[in-house]
């Protein structure tokens, strides 16, 4: 090479390295630059919160929850609400129904596309990760669609599931990260007499049949005659079906006074009519409801409620003890 073009190269040389040493000296360089991946899922101080434990929904009495800081809790009816710190609902979790036979075991929430599905390992058990693509009722008018993630953990020896689900937060990998830490951060405190549960319901004209379980008792109207009482009790396993019932159809929201409105062309009233009461004890809650069951238009709440009702007498009315009964002389006109 000519002493020229070596003259010439020279400046072009220093150019060069004094480019390399700034981009290492200040941290650019693509060796140092951590992936977006390992970014997105950087982890979140959390802390301990706490909740009125009267209003924690009986199967969520055992969690211990944590959340990143400045974030908040809050009770809804059976659902407990996460809200960041701009005041905003990030997320939550809540019970619902299992069934092996059903897409991801429980129901996903209406107007949801999955985008990918994994599994998951929490301190709850083995759970799944749906990743949503989420959009408006039609008749909303609305056309904008978001992200939402759900992460669905089965409870052992029953036919419910913790919901976990949470709103994109930066991206899906960041959203990933965040739900994860908060799932693994869940801890399950042992409880004693915390979870009993039990319940007095009535049913028929004038609610006179009685379900006792605190007393482990059954009253059976005869009409014309008095009453018979007779011992008869709930193993566990059927209490647990009841109960579940009750969780399925959303039983604790209901008011203290349930009724159906009278309108529309083919609402109408029977008579006679049967009547309800329910007192329930789970863990150191009492819920009540009564419902007179007069009126015939369409209703879904009142639907669910006499699933309810008839889990609950088939289960009674399906006891040796009951069978033994004899029939009423008579009936109601």
């Amino acid at each position: 090479m000519s002493k020229a073009a070596i003259s010439k190269a020279i400046p072009v040389l220093i150019s060069l390295i004094a480019v390399f040493f700034i981009l290492v000296l200040s941290g650019c360089s693509g060796l140092n630059k951590a992936p977006d991946s390992e970014k997105d899922q950087e982890k979140t101080e959390m802390r301990e919160i706490n909740l009125t434990p009267e209003l924690i929904p009986p199967d969520m009495k055992s969690l211990k929850f944590s959340l990143p800081l400045n974030w908040q809790a809050r009770i809804d009816a059976a659902d407990i609400i996460f809200i960041d710190e701009k005041g905003v609902e990030a997320g939550g979790v809540f019970l619902v129904g299992y069934y092996r036979d059903h897409y991801m075991g429980a129901s996903l929430p209406n107007h949801s596309l999955p985008l990918g599905i994994e599994d998951m390992e929490t301190p709850l058990g083995k759970g799944k990760l749906a990743i949503l693509e989420r959009d408006h009722p039609a008749a909303s008018g609305l056309g904008d669609t978001w992200i939402e993630l759900y992460c669905i953990i089965p409870i052992e020896n029953k036919n419910l599931a913790y919901s976990y689900w949470m709103k994109e937060r930066g991206s899906v990998e960041q959203t990933k990260g965040l739900l994860q830490q908060i799932v693994a951060n869940t801890e399950q405190r042992a409880l004693s007499d915390e979870s009993a549960f039990n319940l007095i319901f009535k049913y028929g004209f004038d609610a006179k049949n009685v379900l006792d379980t605190f007393e482990g008792t059954y009253t059976k109207d005869m009409i014309p005659d008095p009453p018979i009482t007779v011992k008869l009790s709930l193993t566990k396993e059927e209490l647990n079906t009841i109960y579940n019932k009750m969780v399925d159809i959303n039983f604790f929201s209901y008011p203290v006074v349930f009724t159906v409105q009278e309108e529309g062309e083919h609402a109408g009233r029977v008579t006679p009519y049967e009547s309800y009461y329910f007192k329930i004890q789970y863990g150191s809650n009492i819920k009540e409801l009564s419902w007179e069951d007069s009126i015939t238009n369409q209703n879904n709440e009142a639907d669910r409620l006499r699933e309810l009702i008839k889990c609950i007498r088939e289960i009674a009315e399906s006891k040796s003890e009951y069978k033994k009964l004899p029939p009423p002389r008579g009936g109601y006109d």
